[in-house]
């Protein structure tokens, strides 16, 4: 964890992560956690159902896989044991997916259905305007270059920095949000790093349907 804290934007998330490994994994040692056990906790981790009770999706696990090999990465290099089993523990293949975009019409559905929520709303139409995936928006704040008109994503998914230029509605928006936070989407708990929205996002549309507030 302090290696973590230290050099990953991902940090809350790796916390919860190792949280579940210290409950997996915790009553043995280091060198007794061997391929096969691994194998076994990916397979049951894909198997599992969310806290949403979805289905696990494999583009989930590969990063907890990725977590669990740094801790063994970081002990051999401390001399704490001889090799790192993850190494001969494969991640799931994951495919590419299908680009879809919203149309017009979608779009302005969408947002009938989010009328009134205008936290989420400012979420969507950050991704909208961007195809910003969710964690890249969740970790904005100093990325955020108003004045040159351009968001600096530095190390997204692929591992490499890039630029996605602000638009005349995000501008908009953008300089409108109140500075509550470091981040520019800050979870309405906390104030800190949002970890999800789903769960309001899925309660909006509902809440709309059915004609009744969000809590």
């Amino acid at each position: 964890m302090p290696y973590s804290k230290l050099h990953k934007r991902t940090y809350p998330d790796d916390v919860k992560i190792c949280d579940m490994f210290f409950e997996t994994f915790g009553r043995l040692m280091l060198s007794e956690i061997n391929p096969p056990l691994i194998e076994k906790f990916k397979q049951k981790r894909l198997e599992g159902k969310t806290m949403y009770k979805r289905q696990r999706n494999p583009a989930t696990v590969n990063p907890e896989l990725c977590v669990l090999s740094k801790i063994f990465s970081l002990a051999f290099d401390a001399e704490l044991i001889d090799s790192n089993p993850c190494r001969r523990v494969r991640k799931f293949r994951t495919g590419c997916g299908r680009t879809r975009y919203l149309t017009f019409d979608e779009e302005a559905k969408l947002f009938e259905k989010l009328q009134g929520q205008e936290w989420v709303q400012r979420i969507v139409t950050m991704a909208i305007n961007t195809g910003m995936r969710q964690g890249e928006i969740f970790n904005l704040w100093f990325d955020l270059d108003l004045p040159r008109g351009v968001i600096h994503i530095r190390v997204s998914k692929n591992g490499k920095d890039r630029f996605v230029p602000i638009n005349q509605t995000l501008r908009a928006m953008l300089e409108g949000l109140p500075h509550t936070s470091e981040y520019v989407f800050p979870s309405p708990k906390t104030k800190g790093r949002l970890i999800d929205a789903k769960r309001r996002f899925d309660l909006a549309k509902r809440c709309r349907n059915q004609r009744f507030p969000l809590p």
